[in-house]
């Protein structure tokens, strides 16, 4: 069974590469993807040669969601992969743009997040909520990819989540759309 195409709104191949790579590499218990598609059945595809982990992919568009639920169960991966419809929520306080609502999506840490959505169209700083939402719960030795982040947005929100979260160490790979990575060490910082 193929991807569906990628480029476009749908993260790029070099993007996936790292993210195969990553999940390979520190072989996550529980995976939190921002945006669903082709990355999804990508994560979900390793976790499966892994033979352990689950991906939560959230998608704000309820017709994406479904969509994406179909290739996950077309590609077999139905029991390493939960697709979630996450409607767009107004914030409570403060002025960050509406944010996933996080209703099914498990308590605990998060050992690798992706974050590729919301779509930048929803507002301004779109992706910002992910840090307060989700960085407090990166695992140690928990890895964070935000894709796009050549986009000024991107780039801004990285900068105040390393101020807000100074553990996290930054790296930059050479990417079509740019590709961030965030990393918690393993022990605290002394």
């Amino acid at each position: 069974m193929p991807l569906p195409p990628l480029g476009g709104w749908a993260a790029s191949a070099d993007f996936l590469l790292e993210v195969s790579r990553y999940a390979r590499e520190i072989r996550p218990r529980v995976s939190v993807e921002l945006g669903s598609g082709a990355s999804t059945v990508v994560l979900g595809r390793v976790l499966q040669q892994l033979g352990d982990g689950h991906l939560y992919a959230l998608d704000h568009d309820g017709r994406f969601a479904a969509k994406t639920r179909r290739l996950v169960e077309d590609h077999g991966l139905r029991e390493y992969v939960t697709v979630l419809h996450a409607s767009l929520v107004a914030p409570g306080d403060g002025p960050h743009p509406s944010w996933y609502c996080l209703d099914g999506l498990p308590d605990g840490e998060i050992d690798l997040l992706i974050v590729d959505g919301p779509p930048e169209t929803v507002a301004p700083m779109a992706r910002y909520p992910a840090g307060p939402s989700l960085l407090p719960r990166l695992a140690r030795g928990g890895v964070v990819l935000v894709d796009d982040s050549l986009r000024p947005d991107e780039q801004e929100m990285i900068r105040r989540w390393r101020i807000e979260f100074p553990e996290l160490e930054a790296t930059e790979r050479l990417s079509r759309k740019g590709c961030t990575i965030l990393s918690r060490p393993q022990a605290p910082a002394s």
